[in-house]
């Protein structure tokens, strides 16, 4: 697990994975987006009781986390049960637009993953609500077909990349939660990994993918 830290850690650092422009939402599973999305009310007004708008100055000194380069903060700690989660918090010029929580458990057994992901699913269900969205994400058909047969675990089809999960609460300011477990998340390909990002602004974060 602490290899796949030091892995992850050397690439965030890089300014590549640090560009101000769509840097946040490379973060974010791509089945998400805002069409035909339920809003929700309200919204969600910040990462970790840190305000949306606060300095990354505070930010920094709030949760203890490191600079790296292009802007971001971020640290290693335990997240919801699990060791070494990534946190990873986003500061534009207009203060902190988005907090991240990056998990690579690195469990021998892949339908652990699912597990994880269902009981943070079910904790945030039982903060905010029915998501906006909720997919079981299917990359192969032939496959889904042997393990929806009992051939195959769903669990295998994650760790081989035809299956993923996307949730998100998406809200009526702009503001939203989402969360993704794949094996194609950026910079860690073929490892099964867990996302769970708090945004200011989802649409926000990068016109173009609109």
């Amino acid at each position: 697990m602490r290899i796949l830290v030091i892995m992850l850690f050397s690439l965030l650092t890089s300014t590549a994975a640090w560009t101000q422009s769509g840097s946040l939402w490379d973060m974010l599973p791509d089945s998400i987006t805002l069409d035909s999305a339920k809003l929700l009310k309200g919204g969600v007004k910040g990462w970790r009781d840190i305000p949306w708008g606060t300095p990354s100055s505070k930010v920094k000194a709030s949760e203890g986390m490191d600079e790296v380069a292009g802007g971001g903060l971020m640290k290693t700690a335990m997240f919801g049960g699990v060791e070494d989660v990534i946190w990873l918090a986003y500061c534009g010029d207009d203060g902190l637009m988005g907090g991240v929580y990056f998990a690579i458990p690195g469990y021998t057994e892949p339908m652990r993953y699912i597990e994880l992901y269902n009981q943070w699913q079910i904790n945030l269900k039982g903060k905010y609500g029915v998501p906006s969205i909720q997919k079981v994400n299917w990359h192969n058909s032939e496959w889904r077909e042997e393990v929806e047969n009992g051939t195959f675990s769903f669990g295998w089809a994650l760790e081989n990349g035809y299956l993923s999960y996307s949730t998100a609460w998406i809200f009526e300011d702009g503001s939203a939660i989402v969360m993704g477990l794949d094996t194609e998340m950026p910079m860690m390909q073929n490892v099964p990994a867990i996302v769970l990002a708090y945004v200011k602004d989802l649409k926000g974060i990068d016109n173009e993918k609109w």
